[in-house]
């Protein structure tokens, strides 16, 4: 049977997967992540299975990478640790929804969340200083390298995600008119659009301005774990980078943002297993 090769990121709000086709082509699977209430680990590694199940066949072999946290990432022990309880070696069976599925792990891999853009283009990292934002839903993970090496104690990772940004958004659309009642999911909506119906022009400005105020905040956090923000190379990924592109050009002109930013890590994981599988 044919091996499939695979890497999950598994974030809070989104579980990213990237499947290596017989072609060589890749396939890119976007989840809504589930998460319960207070289970943490266990949420991990049953989005990770499910992942790997709706993939491989019945009996199928999988070889797989999956990302960690950067404070776990740091010791060799924690990462082994981690990788071991998120995705066992060997065989595996789970059940979703009433389907059982039975598949061998033949080889795993882990690494840093935010590591993508490093795996995916070393060259953009070679005898520079590079400081990678990774802003998800919930989020962001922001790693400052020098010439490939990360600093560790430059290492961030904060709520400061798409959800941040959505919640400071409710009161200030709310404001613009006595009837205005926005809910959390017509937010996410008003800020995929860029503005609300029926107050496109005030709305459009106010969303544009928390983006900014968002942004601000972003920096300041990079800035304090002493990021030199202004004479680096600046990547920026993740699902939430798109829609902060406005405000992150119009800060840092040059900043590179990659082209489906929210599959960067798992794209980055899959491009090394599939390497070192070679």
């Amino acid at each position: 049977m044919a091996m499939k090769y695979m890497a999950v990121d598994c974030g809070k709000a989104d579980t990213k997967v990237c499947i290596k086709n017989e072609d060589g082509s890749v396939t890119k699977k976007l989840v809504p992540t589930t998460l319960a209430e207070a289970t943490g680990m266990e949420d991990l590694q049953r989005e990770t299975e499910t992942g790997i199940m709706e993939a491989v066949p019945d009996g199928g072999y999988v070889r797989a990478a999956i990302g960690c946290p950067l404070q776990c990432y740091a010791s060799k022990a924690d990462r082994k640790e981690y990788l071991d309880y998120i995705l066992p070696a060997g065989r595996a069976e789970i059940e979703l929804n009433g389907r059982k599925r039975r598949f061998i792990i033949d080889r795993r891999a882990v690494f840093a969340e935010a590591y993508g853009p490093l795996l995916l283009f070393p060259e953009r990292f070679m005898n520079r200083t590079v400081g990678v934002v990774d802003i998800g839903g919930f989020n962001v993970n922001a790693c400052y390298f020098l010439n490939g090496r990360l600093i560790p104690n430059a290492n961030i990772t904060n709520q400061m995600g798409k959800y941040k940004l959505m919640s400071s958004l409710v009161q200030p659309l709310n404001r613009l008119s006595p009837t205005a009642d926005f809910h959390i999911y017509e937010i996410e909506e008003a800020l995929r659009l860029g503005y609300v119906i029926n107050a496109e022009e005030r709305s459009r400005k106010i969303i544009e301005e928390e983006k900014r105020r968002h942004l601000d905040g972003i920096i300041e956090g990079c800035r304090k774990a002493g990021w030199n923000m202004d004479f680096c190379d600046l990547i920026f990924c993740g699902g939430t980078s798109p829609l902060l592109q406005k405000q992150i050009k119009e800060r840092f002109p040059k900043a590179f943002i990659p082209e489906k930013s929210n599959f960067i890590n798992a794209m980055g994981y899959l491009k090394m297993l599939t390497r070192a599988a070679s």
